[in-house]
């Protein structure tokens, strides 16, 4: 998985899990709504990650979502011991496309809407 590519299934996993608390300390409650002009921004380009990622983190920084942008970043993790082998990658992280990635910050909205409807 590239760079750009885990950038991407981060974002989606941080909108997913972010989704379900009302009081998220990454996600502020106005970028639920400033989504709808990413989603237009990503419409209009390829389905290149390098772009995507370009996008989302282009948007990070235009609205200030600096936890965001830091959650984005990736966790130091200890080194493997010489003989530990790495963990296999994940089957369920399907390469990303435009009309996906879209989709996947459309069922999070959707999400966090459901659960604030539920209150």
């Amino acid at each position: 998985m590239t760079e750009a590519e885990r950038i991407i299934h981060q974002f989606i996993r941080i909108l997913n899990q972010e989704s379900q608390n009302p009081d998220s300390a990454i996600v502020p409650e106005d970028a639920w709504q400033q989504l709808e002009t990413l989603k237009s921004k990503l419409a209009q380009t390829d389905d290149k990650p390098k772009k995507l990622t370009l996008m989302l983190t282009k948007w990070c920084k235009e609205n200030q979502y600096t936890r965001i942008l830091s959650a984005l970043r990736p966790v130091k993790s200890d080194p493997l011991a010489d003989n530990e082998a790495p963990p296999p990658p994940d089957v369920t992280e399907q390469p990303i496309t435009n009309s996906s990635l879209r989709s996947a910050i459309e069922d999070a909205q959707n999400k966090r809407k459901n659960r604030k409807e539920k209150k």
